[in-house]
C-alpha cells in the first residue's frame, strides 16, 4: 500500500466515529429514496425499452427501416470468369440487390443539381484569395459608383431618381452605404496582397476563422486539402460588378443579406449540426426582426430538411425510444387540434408552427451524437445566454426597466423589470431559467477550464439578471428545483441544503420592503396579477368540464372563442390560461395532457437512468441531470404562466428535451466503454478500490 492510501485510510478511521452518525443517517436517506421503489422506478428506463423493443410498433418500424434502408438478403450472381481462369468470388456492383437508401443515395449524388452545387462549393473554398480580392474590389467601386450616382440624382432631385431605391430622406443612409464601400475597396487591396493560398485554407490559418471552424462548425483541419483553383480574376471582377450595380436597384443590406444566406444554407445542407448551434445562439437576438418567429421556423425548417437528406442517403441516423414515440402522439395531437378547432385557419398555422417548433426534438436527438457536438451546443447557449444577462443588469444599472409588467400601486418602490431582448420579464425569466441550470451542470460537470469558467460566468449573471426580473415564479422553480438537484447529486448536500434553507428563512426578515412584498404577495394575494390568474383559473375550469374529452383546438383564436363564453365579468379578453397544464387540456383535452405527462415522465426516467449508472464524475450524466432540471423548472414555472406563449420559449423547451434523449444515449454509449463508477458518495466504496489497486 502506498503512503498515500494508508495517510487516507488513518484519517478515515481517527475522523469517523466524530461523523459517522450524521454520515449514516444522511447515507441512510439518500439510499432509501435511490435503492426503494421510488428510485428503482425512475431509474427504470431501460427496461422500459426492453419492453418496448418486443411490441407490435416496435416491429413493424424495424421491419420499415429494413425494407428502406437496408439490402435484401438474396444470393448474388458472381462475376463469371473466362475459361481457365478460377472465380475467386468477387461480385459484379450492378447485380447487388439495392435498398431504398441506395438508390435514392445514387440518385441523388449523381443529380445535375447536386454536381453542379459540389463543384460550386469546390470553387468557393479551393478559390484563391486574390480573386476574392479582385471580385470585392468590383463590388465595392461599383457600389460606390451606385450609392454616389443615387445620392446626385436625390440632390438635383431627377425625375431618374425614381429608378433608385432611396427617396430624398434617405441621404444619410447612402452617404453610410458609401463609406462602407471605401471600406471594402481597402479589404480588398489586403486580399489581393495577401500571400497565395485558398480560403478554406485561409480562414483555418486565421485565428478567428480556425476557432470558429473547429469550435463551433466542427471541421477538422485534416479534412481540408491544401489545393487552390487557378485564379479567374476577368470573370470575378465582372460577378463583383453586377453585384455592385445591383444596389443602385436593391438596398445592399438586402444584397449582403442574400449573400449571407446563400453561405449559410450551404453551410447548414453540408453540417446540419452547425445549424442547430447557430440556432441555439441567434435564439434571443431574433427579437431585433420584424417577424422573430417565421425567422425561428426557417431555420428550423433548414435544420430538418438537411436532416432528412443526410437519413434519406445513410449518413445520419435516428432511432426511436418510447419517450420519442410519446414526443411525436404529443406533435400528432396539435397537428388534429390544429385542423378540428373553432380558431379556422389561424388554428391550422398555430399547429403547424408548433410542429416544426417541436419536431427539433428529433433533431436534437439525431444531431448531438458526441460529447463534442454537446459542448459546442452547450457553449453556444451559455455565451449567448451571458450576452443577454448583461443587457437584462444593464438595464437596471441605467434605469431602464419596464414597468409595463407590474402592479404600480402595490409595488409603486419597485423601479421596474428587466426585459432584455425578450420585451417581457416573464418570458426572460423562463429563457434565464434554462441558462441558470445548464451552466450549473456543466460548472460543476466539466474539467475543462475554458469551459468551465464560462459556465461559471453565465451562471453568476443568469442569476443576478433572474432576481431583476422579479418573476416571483421562477423565483419559486429556482429553490424547488435546486434544492432537489443537489439532494441527487450527493447525500452530502443533505446537511447544506438544511443551512441553505434556514439562512434564507433568516435572511428574509433582512431583506429589503420591496422583496418582502414581492415574495409574500404570493400568499396574501395583494397582487392584482395573483387575482387576476385566479380569476382566470375560474373560467378556464368551467371550460374544460364542456370539452374534457376532445378541447377546443390550437392557437390564440380558439382559445377566444370558446373562453369568452365562460369567462368572468371583466376579464373575458384573456390571451391565455396563464398555465400551461390547463392550456394543453383545454387545447388538446384530457388526452394530450396524459401524452404530455407521460413524456415527462419518460424524460425523467432516461435521465435518473444514466445518473445513476455513470454518477456524478461524468460530464454526460451531469448536463443530463442540469437539463431535466432546467425542464422541471420550466414546468413548475408554467404553473403560473403560460411559457409556450412565446414560440421561442416553446422551441427551447423542446430543444432542452431533445438534449435529455441525447444525451441519455451519449452517456449510455460511453457506458459501455468505460468502467462503471462506484456509488459517488460512499468513501468506503472508494477506499476499497484504493486497496484493491495498490495490491
Amino acid at each position: 500500500m502506498s503512503l498515500k492510501d494508508k495517510k487516507t485510510e488513518k484519517n478515515l478511521s481517527v475522523n469517523a466515529p466524530s461523523v459517522s452518525i450524521s454520515e449514516e443517517i444522511n447515507r441512510g436517506i439518500y439510499r432509501f429514496v435511490r435503492d426503494g421503489a421510488v428510485g428503482e422506478y425512475l431509474s427504470g428506463y431501460d427496461k422500459t425499452c426492453d419492453r418496448y423493443k418486443n411490441t407490435w410498433f416496435f416491429h413493424k418500424l424495424s421491419r420499415m427501416k429494413k425494407k428502406l434502408f437496408s439490402r435484401k438478403n438474396e444470393e448474388v450472381q458472381q462475376e463469371k470468369k473466362p475459361d481457365g481462369m478460377e472465380n475467386v468470388g468477387i461480385y459484379n456492383e450492378e447485380t447487388l440487390p439495392r435498398s431504398f437508401k441506395d438508390r435514392f443515395a445514387s440518385a441523388f449524388d449523381n443529380s445535375m443539381l447536386v454536381l453542379w452545387l459540389s463543384a460550386a462549393k469546390e470553387r468557393f473554398l479551393y478559390t484563391p484569395l486574390v480573386t476574392y480580392g479582385v471580385m470585392v474590389f468590383g463590388f465595392a467601386l461599383f457600389m460606390l459608383l451606385s450609392q454616389t450616382l443615387t445620392l446626385f440624382l436625390s440632390v438635383i432631385r431627377s425625375p431618374f431618381a425614381m429608378l433608385s431605391h432611396f427617396s430624398g430622406d434617405d441621404n444619410v443612409l447612402v452617404i453610410t452605404y458609401m463609406v462602407v464601400a471605401v471600406v471594402l475597396m481597402t479589404v480588398s487591396l489586403t486580399l489581393m496582397f495577401a500571400k497565395k493560398g485558398s480560403l478554406f485554407a485561409f480562414l483555418d490559418e486565421s485565428r478567428f476563422g480556425g476557432f470558429f471552424m473547429r469550435h463551433f462548425a466542427g471541421i477538422r483541419s485534416e479534412t481540408i486539402q491544401r489545393k487552390t483553383l487557378r485564379r479567374h480574376n476577368g470573370k470575378a471582377f465582372v460577378s463583383g460588378m453586377c453585384l455592385g450595380l445591383l444596389t443602385f436597384f436593391l438596398p445592399p443590406w438586402l444584397v449582403f443579406s442574400l449573400l449571407g444566406i446563400t453561405v449559410f444554407v450551404a453551410v447548414v445542407m453540408n453540417i446540419p449540426e452547425f445549424g442547430l448551434v447557430f440556432l441555439v445562439f441567434v435564439l434571443p437576438f431574433l427579437s431585433f426582426m420584424e417577424h422573430p418567429t417565421y425567422v425561428a421556423v426557417a431555420i428550423s425548417l433548414l435544420i430538418l430538411f438537411s436532416l432528412l437528406v443526410k437519413v434519406l442517403r445513410g449518413k445520419r441516423s435516428i432511432r426511436f425510444e418510447p419517450a420519442d414515440l410519446y414526443a411525436l402522439l404529443f406533435f400528432v395531437l396539435i397537428l388534429f387540434g390544429g385542423i378540428f378547432t373553432f380558431g379556422g385557419m389561424a388554428s391550422f398555422r398555430s399547429a403547424f408552427v408548433f410542429c416544426v417548433l417541436g419536431l427539433m426534438y428529433f433533431a436534437v436527438t439525431a444531431l448531438i451524437r458526441n460529447e463534442e457536438w454537446l459542448k459546442r451546443v452547450l457553449s453556444a447557449f451559455m455565451a449567448s445566454s451571458c450576452v443577454v444577462s448583461v443587457v437584462g443588469i444593464a438595464e437596471w444599472v441605467l434605469n431602464k426597466q419596464s414597468k409595463l409588467w407590474q402592479d404600480n400601486e402595490v409595488f409603486s418602490a419597485l423601479a421596474g423589470r428587466v426585459v432584455s431582448f425578450w420585451s417581457n420579464p416573464n418570458v426572460l425569466a423562463c429563457y434565464l431559467l434554462v441558462a441558470f441550470f445548464v451552466s450549473f451542470g456543466c460548472m460543476i460537470g466539466r474539467k475543462n477550464k475554458k469551459m468551465k469558467f464560462l459556465a461559471f460566468l453565465a451562471f453568476l449573471l443568469s442569476a443576478v439578471c433572474l432576481l431583476l426580473t422579479w418573476s416571483r415564479g421562477a423565483w419559486l422553480s429556482v429553490a424547488l428545483v435546486l434544492v432537489a438537484t443537489l439532494l441527487i447529486l450527493s447525500h452530502k448536500a443533505i446537511p447544506w441544503v438544511v443551512f441553505l434553507i434556514a439562512a434564507g428563512v433568516t435572511a428574509f426578515f433582512f431583506l429589503p420592503d420591496t422583496f418582502v412584498e414581492r415574495v409574500s404577495s404570493i400568499v396574501t394575494f395583494s397582487d392584482s396579477s395573483v387575482l387576476y390568474r385566479i380569476n382566470i383559473w375560474k373560467g378556464c375550469a368551467a371550460l374544460i368540464r364542456s370539452c374534457f374529452m376532445t378541447g377546443v383546438g390550437v392557437g390564440d383564436v380558439a382559445f377566444a372563442e370558446a373562453y369568452g363564453d365562460f369567462a368572468l365579468s371583466g376579464i373575458e379578453s384573456a390571451p391565455h390560461a396563464h398555465n400551461l397544464f390547463l392550456q394543453i387540456t383545454i387545447e388538446l383535452g384530457i388526452a394530450g395532457l396524459l401524452v404530455f405527462a407521460i413524456l415527462i415522465l419518460m424524460l425523467v426516467r432516461s435521465s435518473f437512468s444514466l445518473f445513476r449508472k455513470r454518477s456524478f464524475r461524468h460530464f454526460s450524466s451531469v448536463s443530463g441531470l442540469a437539463c431535466l432540471s432546467a425542464l422541471i423548472a420550466l414546468l413548475i414555472n408554467g404553473m403560473t404562466e403560460y411559457i409556450w406563449y412565446n414560440n421561442r420559449i416553446y422551441l427551447l423547451f423542446w430543444l432542452v428535451a431533445g438534449l435529455i434523449t441525447a444525451i441519455r444515449r451519449i452517456g449510455m454509449h460511453k457506458l459501455e466503454e468505460l468502467p462503471q463508477e462506484p456509488d459517488a458518495c460512499d468513501w468506503r466504496a472508494t477506499l476499497a478500490r484504493g486497496k484493491k489497486s495498490s495490491k
